[in-house]
């Protein structure tokens, strides 16, 4: 009421509240939908209706939570108030989604958040049938470093929070770059290179694009991974860029890697080789080969502790049914200590819900055919039977092909997992591609001003 007094019949206020705080003994659905009839009849001109609290133990926007799951409690409200505009939110990252909504619920309008720090022309980019730069829910650039006070940005879209600086800025002298890698960082220099101009070809060992980025989208809530190399791959067709796959750079290719006037190393990385005995049985799986169809049989034991034995955990343990039995060995205390906090409760909650069994602790493990030996946090000896197990015991970076540019005399950058893994994840990886094409701009310029120096000598 004194909000309305104080701006005036004609100035709009939308008031943002909780539909369901989600927590036990927390605000009743006839005390929310009283506060929202009580907010109608003091002029509000329309309500914003969110879910969830900070102490709540519901996941309400991280990417296990499946698209439009709130939009329920905002028509509730709608229900409540009647002809009041009322806005659903919350896990509605595309516009076709929204639209949905629109047209199947009485609700009157959609708000999205992240989607528009993953890509500011959403709507323009949906409605012209152009590709839109998909929100992953992965909360790892925005919210957490919300969170901690640190400086927020996008993993899909690096220039956000840096949009003071200058967007690629167009070669004064187009060149031929090589992008060896379509992961996510080699994919996004592509990107930045060519739209400054170059012509850009990428290569990829692979089959299809996509890196760590295309076996994270097979895991259940991560199926926009795929949309982000998506929206990649059909951008760098519209810049021209030749993107050839199935094509392995090696040292042979000394002399090819030669002729371009630059080279970024986007190769990624490699499993940690696991020195287990019984590692080279054939039941054992490398992490990669873990998400190909048919690879799991029903006992499935993943040892390792990071962020990809959890998605291992996840994909084995949700489309197989209860037969299937999962279980995660690791060395140490916390499973996925490096998942971002906003995260990391619900994912490890959502295994458990799963039923999967996490050993933390682990000592001595040994492979066999029946099974992993080892001794637990207590030093007592355990096996757990296995029809598979997969090593997901950490990643080293693939930077063989380093020495070969650099024997072949042309300038190079190296980026992502093939520079380093320690601290990687896909914020860094898509950070550093970004940032090559400004790398490759300044080179040039120095080299262009070494040679006036030279000429004027």
């Amino acid at each position: 009421r004194a909000v309305r007094a104080a701006v005036g019949p004609d100035f709009p206020v939308i008031v943002r509240m909780t539909g369901d705080d989600l927590l036990a003994g927390g605000t009743t659905r006839d005390d929310v939908l009283a506060y929202a009839r009580a907010l109608a009849a003091a002029g509000a001109d329309a309500l914003n209706v969110g879910v969830g609290w900070h102490e709540s133990p519901v996941p309400t926007v991280q990417a296990v939570v499946p698209p439009g799951h709130w939009v329920p409690v905002a028509a509730a409200v709608k229900a409540a108030v009647g002809a009041l505009p009322v806005l659903a939110s919350n896990r509605i990252n595309r516009l076709s989604q929204a639209e949905a909504v629109l047209a199947g619920t009485p609700l009157d309008l959609v708000s999205m958040a992240r989607p528009f720090l993953a890509d500011p022309a959403l709507v323009a980019n949906a409605r012209a049938g152009r590709p839109v730069n998909v929100c992953v829910a992965c909360n790892q650039a925005c919210i957490d470093r919300s969170l901690a006070d640190e400086p927020v940005s996008c993993m899909v879209n690096p220039r956000v929070g840096r949009e003071h600086e200058p967007a690629a800025r167009p070669a004064a002298s187009p060149r031929r770059v090589a992008v060896v890698g379509a992961g996510p960082a080699g994919l996004r220099a592509a990107h930045g290179l060519a739209l400054a101009g170059h012509r850009v070809t990428v290569y990829e060992a692979d089959d299809e694009p996509g890196g760590q980025f295309r076996l994270a989208g097979r895991v259940p809530g991560k199926s926009d991974y795929l949309a982000a190399v998506g929206f990649l791959v059909t951008e760098l067709a519209r810049l021209g860029v030749a993107l050839r796959t199935g094509r392995r750079i090696t040292a042979a290719d000394r002399d090819l890697l030669g002729g371009y006037a630059g080279v970024v190393v986007a190769t990624g990385v490699l499993p940690r080789p696991a020195s287990i005995p019984g590692v080279d049985l054939p039941h054992v799986l490398g992490y990669p080969a873990a998400f190909a169809d048919g690879a799991l049989g029903e006992r499935v034991v993943v040892i390792g502790g990071g962020g990809v034995a959890v998605d291992v955990a996840h994909l084995a343990s949700h489309p197989a049914g209860p037969a299937r039995r999962v279980t995660v060995l690791h060395r140490g205390r916390r499973l996925g200590p490096r998942l971002g906090r906003s995260t990391r409760w619900a994912v490890l909650a959502e295994l458990r819900r799963q039923r999967v069994d996490v050993v933390p602790g682990v000592r001595d493990l040994r492979i066999s055919p029946a099974g992993v030996h080892f001794a637990d946090a207590e030093g007592q000896p355990r096996v757990v039977p296995a029809d598979t197990v997969v090593i997901a015991a950490g990643q080293v970076p693939d930077d063989g092909l380093v020495a070969t540019v650099r024997a072949a005399g042309v300038w190079h950058h190296v980026v992502g997992g093939a520079r380093d893994t320690a601290g990687l994840d896909a914020v860094r990886a898509f950070a550093e591609g970004a940032a090559a094409a400004e790398a490759f701009r300044r080179a040039q310029d120095r080299a262009g001003q070494l040679l006036g120096i030279e000429e004027r000598v």
